[in-house]
């Protein structure tokens, strides 16, 4: 058995428009690419961190695989 968060009217227009599915922990899809630099000159790979509740991941190389490994999280089952 999967479950889903259902969307509001403001997450369902928003999803139109970004194309990615809510955050599976708070259900925002308010969403801010993040990728740190270091004084070493060393980057870090791609993720997303969640504006409501600051979760963080997938991580990716590209922007593509990003939005992809996003969106491509299993669905848990809950008990009933």
């Amino acid at each position: 058995m999967s479950y889903t968060i259902p969307l509001s009217q403001g997450q369902a227009e928003m999803f139109s428009a970004t194309g990615l599915i809510p955050c599976p922990f708070c259900g925002s899809v308010e969403l801010s690419r993040v990728q740190y630099r270091f004084e070493s000159g060393e980057i870090t790979p791609l993720m997303f961190q969640c504006e409501g509740c600051a979760a963080t991941g997938p991580v990716a190389e590209t922007e593509e695989e990003l939005r992809s490994k996003w969106d491509a999280r299993v669905s848990i089952g809950r008990p009933s």
